[in-house]
C-alpha cells in the first residue's frame, strides 16, 4: 500500500491547479484528444479529496484517489509526451508539477499501490463481514463514498485472481453480474460472466462455470462460445466437482477468535461485568492515573489521558519524517533478519529521545504510572526508543507476541541495536494511542478474549514476562485492521535489565503480582 494516503491528498492538491490552468488557457482553441483528456480527468477529480483531510481514511476513497493517479493520470502524461505531440510551455509545466509531486510524496503511485488498496478492500470486506451490495455502492457503516465503478470492481477481482483468492473473486463477480448497469450492457455482462466462469473453473467447480455461460448461449461472442465448450468438456470428464461447495479458506480457531474480537462479537458479558475503572496510585501521592482494566490475569489495562496534544504532534512529526514500511522478524536457515510482509501492514519510525527533552518527560510519565524504570540510554538502555506507527487503509498486525526470546541469561540478540544489546527481554509493553479511529483498529488478545479500543490520548499496558522470569504466551495480541480512519500509535518496550530492583522475582514459579483492583 502507498506509504501515506495523506501524501496522496497533498499531491492531488498540487496537480489540480495545473490542469485547470492548462484548460483555462486553451479553452478557446480547437479541442484535441489531449485537451479532451484533460477536461475529462479534471471533471472526475472530486474536490472533496482536497478539502477534506479525512477523505482517504475511507478505503473506497483511497482506492479512487490511487486510481486517478495510476490509471487516469497515466493517460494524461502519455498524451502530453507522445512522440508526435509538440512540446509547449504547458507540457513543460506539467512535467515540473509531476517532479514536485514525486519529491513531495517520494515517488509517483504505481500499480503496486493500487493492488495494495484492492487487497485492503477485500480484507476489510471479509474480516468485518461487510454487506457486499452496500460496499459496491460506496457505503461502509454510516459513511458514504463514491460507488465502485464496474472497472473498479473488475480491477479488484483481477487482483484477487492474481493472488489465487478465488472464493473472494467469485463472490465479488457474482454481485457485479447482478448489478443493473452490468445486466443492461451485453458486452460488459459477457466480460464479467467469462471472468466468473474462469474463477469457478480455477476453484474446481466446473459445472458452475458452464452454468454461468449457458445464460448467454444465444450470444455469438466467439470467446464465450469457446469457453463454454471447454468448461462443458471438463464438467463431463468424470470429475467430482459437483460435490464441491463454495466456501472461504479454512482458518484456525485462534484466527476466528481474533477476527470475532475485532468485530466485538465475543466479549463475555459476565467477564465484562467484573472489569473496573479507577484512579490508580503512583509514586507521587497527588498524581493518580486513570486505569481501565480489560483483563485481570494477566493484567491488561488501558490508561486514559496520559499523553497530550503537544506530545502527540511531536511523535507524529517524527514519524512522518522517518517512516518506512513496517518489518517483522523472520528466521531462515542462514540468517535472522527483518522482512516486509503482509503479516503487518503499517509504517514505522523510531524516535530517539536522547536529545529530546519533551520525549524524556513522556518517558518519566511512563515510569511514574507503571512503577518500572523506562529510562532510555545510548548503551544498556532500560527501554527501547519510541516506535511510531501509522496504520492507514486496512492497516493491521496479525497475532504475535512482543517478547523476543533473549533474556538476561542468554547471549545478546544479534539483530538488536547497540542501545539495547545485552538488556534482556521486553518485560512490558506500553502503547500510546495518538489518534482516534472511526471503526476497527482495536488491540485484541485472542487467548484472553480481551479487547483494547483505540482511544486518543490513552495507552495500553501489559507485562510480557511473568514474575518467574518466564515469558507469558498468553499475551498473544493483534492490531485489528483499520476499517475507517487512520490509526497512529507509539510503542515503548520496557527492558528486563532496568527492572531488577523495581520488579522483583516471585518466591514461587506461579506467583503473580498484586496489583490494585479498585
Amino acid at each position: 500500500m502507498f506509504p501515506s494516503t495523506n501524501c496522496l491528498e497533498d499531491a492531488n492538491e498540487h496537480r489540480l491547479p495545473k490542469v485547470n490552468h492548462f484548460f483555462s488557457v486553451d479553452i478557446s482553441l480547437e479541442p484535441t484528444s489531449r485537451k479532451r483528456c484533460f477536461t475529462s480527468i479534471t471533471r472526475q477529480i472530486n474536490t472533496k479529496s482536497i478539502k477534506d483531510v479525512h477523505y482517504c481514511e475511507n478505503p473506497i476513497n483511497a482506492f479512487h484517489l490511487l486510481s486517478r493517479f495510476v490509471r487516469g493520470w497515466s493517460h494524461v502524461f502519455d498524451s502530453i509526451w507522445c512522440e508526435d505531440c509538440d512540446v509547449d510551455r504547458y507540457s513543460v509545466d506539467f512535467n515540473l508539477t509531476r517532479n514536485v509531486v514525486e519529491k513531495h510524496i517520494g515517488r509517483w503511485p504505481s500499480k503496486i499501490d493500487m493492488d495494495g488498496a484492492a487487497n485492503a478492500i477485500i480484507r476489510l470486506w471479509s474480516f468485518y463481514q461487510l454487506d457486499m451490495n452496500k460496499l459496491l455502492n460506496g457505503q461502509i457503516l454510516d459513511t458514504q463514498a463514491e460507488p465502485l465503478s464496474i472497472d473498479d470492481v473488475i480491477y479488484i477481482t483481477r487482483y484477487a485472481d492474481d493472488t489465487k483468492r478465488y472464493y473472494e473473486e467469485i463472490e465479488w463477480l457474482k454481485e457485479l453480474l447482478n448489478r443493473n448497469d452490468v445486466q443492461n450492457n451485453e458486452h460488459i455482462s459477457i466480460k464479467v460472466a467469462r471472468f466468473l466462469a474462469a474463477a469457478y473453473y480455477k476453484y474446481g467447480m466446473h459445472s458452475q462455470a458452464v452454468e454461468v455461460l449457458e445464460a448467454f448461449s444465444n450470444s455469438e461472442h466467439t470467446g464465450l462460445i469457446r469457453d463454454l465448450r471447454f468448461y462443458a468438456s471438463r464438467a463431463t470428464d468424470g470429475s467430482k466437482d459437483n460435490k464441491k461447495a463454495l466456501k472461504p479458506a479454512a482458518i484456525s480457531r485462534e484466527d476466528r477468535t481474533y477476527m470475532a474480537l475485532c468485530r466485538g462479537d465475543i466479549m463475555n458479558s459476565k467477564k465484562q461485568s467484573k472489569l473496573r475503572c479507577f484512579n490508580r496510585d503512583t509514586r507521587i501521592p497527588i498524581y493518580k492515573s486513570k486505569e481501565e482494566v480489560v483483563n485481570y490475569f494477566p493484567r491488561v489495562s488501558l490508561f486514559h489521558d496520559v499523553i497530550g496534544e503537544e506530545h502527540i504532534q511531536l511523535l507524529k512529526q517524527i514519524g512522518q519524517k522517518l517512516f518506512q514500511r513496517s518489518m517483522v522478524k523472520s528466521e531462515n536457515q542462514v540468517t535472522y533478519q527483518e522482512v516486509s510482509d503482509n503479516f503487518r501492514v503499517s509504517q514505522t519510525a523510531w524516535a530517539n529521545e536522547t536529545a529530546n527533552p519533551a520525549l524524556q518527560t513522556l518517558t518519566r510519565r511512563v515510569s511514574l504510572i507503571t512503577g518500572l524504570d523506562a529510562t532510555y540510554k545510548d548503551v544498556m538502555s532500560h527501554s527501547e526508543m519510541y516506535q511510531v506507527l501509522n496504520y492507514g487503509v486496512g492497516g493491521m498486525y496479525n497475532p504475535h507476541r512482543d517478547y523476543l526470546g533473549y533474556t538476561l541469561l542468554t547471549p545478546p540478540n544479534p539483530v538488536e541495536t547497540i542501545d539495547v544489546q545485552g538488556t534482556g527481554e521486553r518485560t512490558a509493553t506500553w502503547m500510546f494511542y495518538l489518534s482516534d479511529v472511526k471503526a476497527g483498529g482495536a488491540t485484541v488478545f485472542p487467548k484472553l478474549k480481551a479487547r483494547v479500543p483505540v482511544v486518543k490520548g490513552g495507552a495500553a499496558f501489559w507485562y510480557n514476562m511473568k514474575l518467574s522470569g518466564q515469558v507469558d504466551s498468553r499475551t498473544l495480541h493483534a492490531g485489528c485492521p483499520v476499517l475507517l480512519g487512520s490509526k497512529w500509535a507509539s510503542n515503548k518496550w520496557i527492558k528486563e535489565s532496568g527492572q531488577v530492583l523495581t520488579r522483583l522475582c516471585g518466591l514461587n514459579i506461579d506467583d503473580i503480582e498484586i496489583l490494585p483492583t479498585k
